[in-house]
């Protein structure tokens, strides 16, 4: 048996590849293939031989490198955040601020234990963002968060801090995260809460009002290379590490206190991580500040 003949097909197809970079335009490919040739039939089996055209255009995306923004890395040491909840209710949990202000002679003291509180009636909804948010973060909002540690929602280019609940009379930041469990997420575009008080306007993080640390991470980009400056005050402990380098190290429970460093850096993109952590509520202070090369001191932000 033996018979030959000749085959040709039409393949179209219509593919979108999603944003080469944030906050460009995405853009489209459109082609068409073609196919011709013959097949022989035999006993031993089935040959062919043929030969495919194929052509196509695109449209959209990019017009240059500068369109590109900067990139939303993650950075990596600790593993990400899973779906979390709050903490089994403590018995030595404190009162919320307001009802007990503590005396002068109270400062640098462990906080004295409120009432026992009560079982929730309810499951605690898991804290955090949810999975849709995290791949559709919104743009700066143009108003402060309302907890001035960071905003609730995924944001955009801005740094996400972990929260992790610390043992009372911690004295320094965690040396190892990955043996801690995240209670709450956070994201923030810059820090600047001044010194004050506890009992005026404390914002609870994860219902805590002392013993917890927060780890942001994220990156920053800079146009022009050069020795840059950097300024933490904090109360309690801080850190920055900027592409691995510990850069600033005001750790330790302290007052409020300055904490500064110097780093040289390329142009470009940049990791960054800052450390947090609060310990007696008694008072709260976290700012950073950065002096570029050439240029005046100023606030650090990524809005």
């Amino acid at each position: 048996m033996h018979k030959e003949g000749k085959v040709s097909g039409k393949v179209e197809w219509h593919g979108r590849s999603g944003q080469l970079c944030r906050s460009v335009a995405p853009f489209k490919f459109h082609g068409t293939a073609k196919l011709a040739g013959t097949a022989q039939l035999t006993p031993s089996g089935v040959t062919g031989t043929g030969t495919a055209q194929a052509s196509g255009k695109t449209s959209g995306g990019s017009t240059g490198a500068n369109d590109c923004a900067a990139p939303r890395t993650r950075i990596p040491p600790t593993k990400p955040a899973e779906p979390v909840t709050h903490p089994a209710a403590e018995p030595t949990k404190p009162e919320p601020p307001g009802k007990t202000k503590p005396k002068p002679g109270d400062v640098g003291k462990p906080a004295t234990a409120g009432p026992k509180p009560t079982k929730p009636t309810t499951p605690t909804a898991p804290v955090g963002p949810k999975p849709e948010e995290l791949d559709k973060p919104v743009e700066p909002p143009a108003e402060a968060p309302e907890n001035v540690f960071g905003y609730e929602k995924p944001v955009l280019g801005c740094f996400e801090g972990q929260v992790f609940p610390l043992a009372p009379d911690t004295q320094k930041l965690p040396s190892d995260y990955a043996a801690l469990k995240a209670v709450s997420v956070l994201y923030a575009c810059e820090w600047d809460i001044p010194p004050r008080a506890w009992d005026k306007g404390f914002p609870g993080v994860a219902e805590r009002f002392e013993w917890f640390a927060i780890r942001y991470a994220g990156s920053f980009r800079i146009a022009n290379a050069g020795e840059y400056a950097f300024r933490v005050s904090s109360d309690d402990g801080a850190k920055v590490t900027i592409d691995g380098k510990l850069v600033v190290d005001g750790d330790g429970q302290h007052p409020p206190k300055v904490a500064t460093g110097k780093v040289r850096l390329g142009a470009g993109d940049h990791q960054m991580v800052l450390e947090y952590f609060q310990g007696p509520r008694f008072e709260i202070n976290l700012q950073l500040w950065v002096t570029p090369p050439g240029k005046p001191e100023e606030l650090f932000t990524v809005r």
